[in-house]
């Protein structure tokens, strides 16, 4: 990887650090001096300084933040390559696959009854506010998670949808899943925190949060790529594989690149969705692996005995990267610009926050 200097900075040894994260900063950095829009998903908050140091827009998702994004929102009035989008029924698919994350246990999806008995109570929802099918009503006020439950909760339901649905729409889950929109795309840099979220609420926040970009991205054509770090809590959930891997088969006819980073190898490619993923990824880049992960992605990216050997025993910033069916042996090299952004190691920020003290008596 190149290594970009800023003006006047002499040609010192660049460093050498980190992993997985450290690499996706890196190459986060380059794509937004090519022109690239980054989106990125941060479940550590590992990306804020660069987003600080670019002037990008910086979004935390929690119960107490005022950040919300609406997943009753319509792509109203667009229309390219001559089609004009069914943007209802585009929203009611989008809403299932949400919704089955929210109300059906973990591994399982939602039953057909279950399915269809939502499906009327959405399409009530959005009658209420006066949306229907016809692509003039569609600019109207959309309705809100809460709006949903009203309507489960007045008619009969006996499949327990509103029970289930009460914990998302009441108390500080009300403001993370049930508010209207207050976040744009506008700025060329986002990160999404998702950090505050509870474990078990990281998939929702995921899956909210790419749709809204899927959403958005399909407006017009430009460069663009979504990252979601630690994809894996996704693909365990089965609407979460499927939404994932179906954003993986389209993101490229909208120029939009999708970077899946996972540490949970043998979890992600334990699907079939995730394998899809995989597929349609034209590079991956795999760093240092144990013992417990090492026979699956030796089996999956079918190794030699030697590349096995290197991945067992990489340094950090070390890798094997495939493209085009080559498999090349690669070090992450980062400007000490570049590095003082992309660093986490705990030694180097204590004494850089010591540095600024001392600065500052």
């Amino acid at each position: 990887m190149a290594n970009p200097q800023r003006p006047g900075e002499t040609n010192r040894p660049a460093p050498v650090r980190e992993g997985k994260s450290y690499a996706c900063k890196v190459e986060a950095l380059r794509a937004l001096m090519r022109g690239v829009e980054y989106y990125i998903i941060d479940p550590e908050d590992e990306y804020r300084r660069i987003c600080d140091a670019v002037g990008g827009q910086y979004i935390r998702l929690s119960g107490s933040s005022a950040h919300h994004i609406n997943p009753f929102d319509l792509a109203h009035g667009v229309e390219r390559d001559g089609e004009t989008r069914d943007a209802l029924t585009e929203r009611l698919l989008a809403l299932q696959g949400l919704l089955g994350l929210m109300l059906a246990d973990r591994g399982n999806s939602l039953g057909q009854r279950e399915r269809g008995a939502l499906d009327r109570a959405l399409l009530e929802t959005y009658g209420r506010a006066g949306i229907t099918r016809d692509p003039s009503t569609h600019g109207k006020q959309p309705p809100v998670l809460r709006d949903l439950y009203d309507v489960l909760r007045e008619g009969e339901d006996p499949l327990g949808l509103a029970d289930r649905l009460e914990r998302f729409v009441e108390g500080s889950l009300g403001n993370v899943f049930s508010s209207p929109t207050s976040v744009d795309l506008e700025r060329p840099f986002v990160v999404f925190n998702i950090r505050d979220l509870e474990p078990e609420l990281r998939p929702l926040g995921v899956y909210l949060i790419a749709d809204h970009i899927w959403r958005e991205v399909r407006r017009s054509r430009k460069p663009r790529m979504l990252l979601i770090d630690e994809a894996w809590s996704l693909i365990q959930h089965e609407e979460g594989a499927r939404f994932l891997a179906s954003m993986a088969r389209q993101a490229r006819k909208h120029y939009l690149g999708l970077t899946t980073v996972t540490q949970d190898v043998e979890d992600f490619l334990a699907t079939a969705e995730g394998h899809t993923v995989l597929a349609n990824s034209s590079v991956q880049l795999l760093m240092r692996q144990d013992s417990s992960t090492i026979d699956a992605v030796t089996s999956t990216f079918r190794l030699s005995a030697g590349e096995r050997e290197f991945l067992l025993s990489c340094r950090k910033g070390e890798g094997l990267f495939f493209a085009s069916g080559n498999h090349l042996a690669l070090r992450i090299e980062a400007s000490p610009f570049e590095h003082e952004l992309a660093t986490t190691d705990p030694a180097e920020l204590v004494a850089r926050d010591e540095e600024v003290r001392d600065g500052s008596r």
